[in-house]
């Protein structure tokens, strides 16, 4: 009888496949005829760890068919509410669960799973639910609405150990600087998914986004947009210059913040005598 991976164990499988992936596609399928072509064309545009929702009736049995067909890829169940759906899933022959929130009835399940979970999370409180249970990665959802960059700026002093997959509001435009985060292990997101794409069958249009998705993740930003606080001639010489933080600076609650690094310009600190400037 096969033994259950120790919870040691689970995490470092979570390490590997979220480091090597970078982004976690959220994939719900519609049409049987979609779910290997579609597979296929994320995989060549270079994701191969792939989250199939429950989201649709046929969730467990794409599961089963990309795991039979596709054995490359590392394919993972997401939506999963509850212990039962974690069997369902186990069965189909899912590789990892993701779950959008915390149970006792389901962390405990996972427990006794041979297969990793990343529970979703949107409080401190939920952590700790999962972290007296020995869980330490978890999926932050929806990260957007949670507070974001910032939320993962102030769960990183309690939580020192404890590594997130952000998804929900997560997209081209914020993605690298979700992973900027240190305790940041991958995003999850569709925008690579693009629905019409889809149902057209434009498999090459998937493809070539998902590549220009992960390309962007390493590009370096235009010049006009790597613009630095700095402080003029008058400040005081203890002035400190910084990132605006909305959220710091009481403009708004963390829900309603735009993102912290603005891809439009990159904000200075409104301390006295601070000021955005480009480099020259």
């Amino acid at each position: 009888m096969t033994s259950t991976p120790s919870m040691t164990d689970k995490i470092a499988l979570i390490d590997q496949w979220c480091s090597a992936a970078r982004i976690l596609p959220v994939i719900t399928i519609e049409r049987e005829a979609d779910i290997l072509p579609l597979a296929d064309a994320l995989a060549a545009g270079g994701l191969k760890v792939l989250e199939i929702t429950l989201r649709s009736a046929l969730g467990l049995s794409a599961i089963r068919l990309l795991r039979e067909q596709r054995p490359e890829l590392i394919v993972g169940a997401g939506t999963v509410l509850d212990a039962a759906m974690l069997e369902q899933a186990e069965a189909a022959g899912a590789q990892f669960i993701v779950s959008p929130g915390s149970t006792a009835e389901l962390l405990d399940a996972a427990l006794q799973s041979s297969l990793p979970l990343l529970p979703g999370v949107a409080s401190a409180s939920e952590i700790m639910l999962g972290y007296a249970r020995g869980y330490r990665r978890f999926k932050l959802f929806p990260a957007e609405v949670c507070g974001g960059v910032a939320a993962l700026k102030a769960l990183g002093g309690p939580f020192g150990n404890i590594r997130f997959c952000p998804t929900g509001g997560v997209n081209a435009r914020n993605a690298r600087d979700y992973l900027a985060q240190s305790n940041v292990m991958c995003v999850g997101g569709t925008w690579m998914v693009d629905a019409k794409a889809v149902r057209a069958g434009d498999w090459a249009a998937i493809e070539n986004a998902t590549r220009q998705a992960l390309q962007a993740l390493d590009a370096a930003p235009p010049a006009e947009l790597r613009a630095t606080s700095t402080c003029v001639p008058s400040a005081p010489s203890s002035a400190s210059c910084r990132p605006y933080d909305p959220v710091a600076a009481g403009v708004g609650p963390a829900a309603s913040r735009p993102p912290y690094r603005d891809p439009e310009v990159f904000h200075e600190y409104r301390a006295p005598a601070c000021r955005a400037v480009s480099p020259s």
